[in-house]
C-alpha cells in the first residue's frame, strides 16, 4: 500500500520526481529544445549531465557537466537554464535532439576547416615573405614574377591535356627561396594541386618540356593533400631542411680553415740561423725576449734576432711561413707588405704588435696600423656575415668592397655605426640570454646569445683600443706621396666633407671598385715583386 506521503501530490513538483509506485515514469537519456534565441541539449553521462548550449546560428556558447547524478534530468536543466537566465516560464520548444547534434557538428566542422585554412595562408604568407627578402633575381625577375610564370605554363599544361586538376597555389622553394644556391643549382617550385591525378603523373607532364627561365633550369614539384600534403604543412619542412643546410655550410667553411699555431724563434745569428744558437717554438713574447736577452753580447757570430713562425695545422713543417722581425736593435715592419702571409694573419700581426710594445727602446720602421684596421675590418664583417646571414647576403653585394669599405672608416675614425651595431648586438644578446638561463634554464656558456654578446664586446673593445697612426688629412697626404711634404690639404678637404656630408654606401661601393680597377691596370704595366716562402734557416 503507498504510504501517506505518497498519497499526497506535490504542485510544482514533476511528474518524474513523484516518489510513487503507481506513477512509473522512464526519464529520457538525452533532451534538446529551442528558448528563445538558443538551443539547449542535455544527456546523461556518467559524472551527471552534459549539457551544451548553441546560439541561434548552430554555435557553441558554452557547455561542461553538471555532476551531480542523484537528481533527474529535469532538475538539471532547470538548474541549467537559471545560470544561463532561462526559466521554465519561457516557451520551449523540442527538437529532435540527434538533427541538432548534426548541424552544431557541421558548423564546428566548418569553422575548424576556416581556421585551418587562415593558418595555412599564414604559412605560405610568411614563407613567401623571407624569400622575397632573401631571394636573389634571376635576370631582373623577382620570386612573385617567376611564381606567376609557373603558374600560368602549368596551367597551359592542363589545358593541353584535358586534365581536370585545380591548381591551389604555385610557391618558390629549394636553395634559391634562402639565398644558398651554388653556380648551376635548379630553380625548385613546388605546387599544391586538388585533384584525383597522380603527383608522379604530373611530375612528367609539368617537366616533359624542360622549362627555364633566365637561363634556369626550373624543378616543379607537384603536392596534393592526399599523399605529400598541403604547402601548410609541406613548406615547414623545408624550412627546416634549408635550416640544416645552412648549418651544415657555416660548418664546413669552419671545418674548412685549417688551424694555425703562431710561435717565436730566436736566432744568435740573424743572417744564418745554423750558426750559433737557434731557438724555436717559443709560445710567449717574453720567453722570446728572454732569451733574446740571454745571448751573450760578446759572441762575435752575428746579429741576435727574434722571428715569427706560423704552421698550418696538415701541412709539413718546411711548408712553415718564418720570417726574423727584430733583427739587433730594429723591428723592420714596412718588408711586410711582401709577406701577406703573415699580414694576413690576426694573431701573427697580435704577436708582433705585443713584441713591438714589450721592447720601447728599439727602433721601429714602419707601422702594422694598415693591417690591423684590415683584420679588425674583416674580423667585423665576418660577425655581421654569422649574426644574420640572410640580411647580409640581401644587402651587401661585393664583400671585398665592404671589408675595404669597413677599413677606410676605422682608419679614419668614422666608427659610430660600428659602435651602434654591436652595443645594439649586445643588448639584444643580454635580453635573450636572460631568457635562455633564467627561463630555460641553460647554461650562461651554453647559451647561443650570451656567446654572441660576448663576441660582440670583444668587437667593440677592439675597435675602442685601436689608435690610428695619422688623421684623416695625414692618411690622404700619404695617398699622395706627400707632395708639398706639409699636411695642408686636410683643412679644405673637410670642409668639403662636411658640405657634402656623410658618403653613401653605395657611393663608397662604386669608388672602392674604381680604386681597385685602377690598382690592376697599374699593376699590369709594371714589374710584379715575387716572394719565396723559404726559411731563413733553410738557406
Amino acid at each position: 500500500m503507498p504510504t501517506a506521503n505518497q498519497k499526497h501530490i506535490e504542485e510544482n513538483v514533476p511528474i518524474t520526481e513523484w516518489d510513487n509506485p503507481y506513477f512509473e515514469v522512464k526519464e529520457p537519456e538525452q533532451m534538446a529544445f529551442s528558448i528563445k534565441d538558443k538551443f539547449v541539449s542535455i544527456q546523461t553521462c556518467t559524472e551527471g549531465y552534459d549539457y551544451s548550449v548553441f546560439d541561434a546560428d548552430y554555435k557553441l556558447v558554452d557547455g561542461g557537466v553538471y555532476d551531480n547524478p542523484d537528481i533527474s534530468i529535469h532538475a538539471a536543466l532547470k538548474d541549467v537554464l537559471e545560470d544561463f537566465g532561462l526559466s521554465e516560464q519561457d516557451k520551449r520548444i523540442p527538437v529532435d535532439y540527434e538533427e541538432l547534434m548534426e548541424k552544431t557538428e557541421a558548423v564546428e566542422r566548418e569553422r575548424l576547416s576556416e581556421r585551418i585554412r587562415e593558418e595555412a595562408d599564414s604559412v605560405v604568407a610568411d614563407f613567401k615573405a623571407k624569400t622575397e627578402e632573401l631571394f636573389n633575381g634571376i635576370n631582373g625577375q623577382t620570386q612573385d614574377d617567376i611564381e606567376q610564370t609557373v603558374w600560368a605554363y602549368l596551367q597551359s599544361k592542363l589545358d593541353e591535356y584535358e586534365i581536370d586538376v585545380e591548381l591551389v597555389d604555385v610557391v618558390v622553394s629549394g636553395s634559391r627561396c634562402r639565398g644558398l644556391e651554388k653556380a648551376g643549382s635548379d630553380l625548385d617550385v613546388v605546387v599544391e594541386y586538388k585533384g584525383r591525378e597522380h603527383e608522379d603523373d604530373l611530375f612528367n607532364v609539368f617537366n616533359e618540356d624542360g622549362l627555364m627561365i633566365g637561363g634556369v633550369k626550373v624543378d616543379i614539384n607537384p603536392i596534393t593533400e592526399g599523399k605529400t600534403g598541403t604547402l601548410a604543412t609541406y613548406l615547414p619542412e623545408v624550412e627546416s631542411y634549408l635550416a640544416e643546410k645552412q648549418a651544415m655550410q657555416k660548418a664546413s667553411a669552419v671545418e674548412a680553415i685549417p688551424e694555425k699555431t703562431i710561435t717565436l724563434t730566436v736566432a744568435e745569428c740573424g743572417e744564418f740561423h745554423s750558426l750559433g744558437e737557434f731557438h724555436e717554438n717559443i709560445a710567449s713574447v717574453e720567453e722570446a725576449i728572454a732569451v733574446w736577452k740571454s745571448i751573450p753580447p760578446e759572441r762575435m757570430n752575428g746579429i741576435p734576432s727574434i722571428g715569427i713562425n706560423i704552421h698550418t695545422e696538415g701541412t709539413e713543417r718546411y711548408e712553415d711561413v718564418e720570417m726574423d722581425i727584430l733583427s739587433g736593435k730594429v723591428i723592420d715592419l714596412e718588408v711586410l707588405d711582401y709577406v701577406p702571409d703573415i699580414t694576413d694573419e690576426p694573431k701573427a700581426i697580435e704577436v708582433i704588435a705585443e713584441l713591438i710594445d714589450k721592447l720601447p727602446d728599439i727602433e721601429v720602421r714602419g707601422s702594422l696600423e694598415k693591417w690591423q684596421a684590415a683584420i679588425l675590418a674583416s674580423q667585423i664583417d665576418q660577425f655581421s656575415y654569422d649574426y644574420d646571414t640572410y640580411q647580409y647576403q640581401d644587402t651587401v653585394e661585393d664583400r671585398e668592397a665592404q671589408v675595404a669599405n669597413i677599413t677606410e672608416d676605422i682608419r679614419n675614425g668614422n666608427t659610430g655605426y660600428l659602435n651602434d651595431f654591436l652595443n645594439a648586438v649586445i643588448s639584444e644578446g643580454v635580453r635573450e640570454g636572460i631568457t635562455d638561463i633564467f627561463g630555460e634554464g641553460v647554461e650562461i656558456d651554453d647559451s647561443e646569445a650570451v656567446q654572441t654578446a660576448r663576441r660582440a664586446k670583444e668587437l667593440l673593445d677592439k675597435l675602442a683600443e685601436y689608435k690610428p697612426l695619422a688623421k684623416v688629412e695625414e692618411l690622404e697626404e700619404q695617398n699622395y706621396n706627400m707632395i708639398d711634404n706639409v699636411l695642408n690639404n686636410g683643412a679644405e678637404k673637410k670642409e668639403q666633407e662636411q658640405t657634402k656630408g656623410r658618403i653613401s654606401i653605395k657611393e663608397k661601393l662604386a669608388e672602392k671598385k674604381a680604386v681597385i680597377e685602377q690598382r690592376d691596370r697599374a699593376e699590369h704595366t709594371s714589374p710584379e715583386k715575387e716572394t719565396e716562402k723559404k726559411s731563413q734557416r733553410e738557406m
